[in-house]
């Protein structure tokens, strides 16, 4: 299956480096689908797990996205006034 979440996420990091307003709003948004995504495929996933190599190595990279994921959320919320402007830090 073929997505296009890869544009989401190329765009994520060039905005961090390139920060403008957009940064703040479109990064939460893409973080906070991104979250919602990674916990709906682990609770299935747990739901029944199968332990093979390939499953567990899957497994192993969403918690690695999840915990990523969690880190840019919580650096856009604690920058917020920087990242928007107001460059109180």
């Amino acid at each position: 299956m073929w997505d296009f979440w890869w544009l989401a996420h190329i765009w994520l990091g060039w905005s961090i480096l390139n920060l403008s307003q957009k940064t703040y709003y479109i990064g939460l948004l893409i973080c906070f689908l991104e979250l919602i995504i990674i916990i709906y495929k682990l609770y299935n996933y747990f739901a029944e797990p199968n332990w093979t190599i390939w499953d567990t190595n899957w497994m192993i990279n969403k918690v690695f996205v999840l915990i990523l994921f969690l880190f840019i959320t919580l650096v856009l919320i604690k920058n917020r006034n920087y990242i928007l402007g107001n460059k109180k830090v």
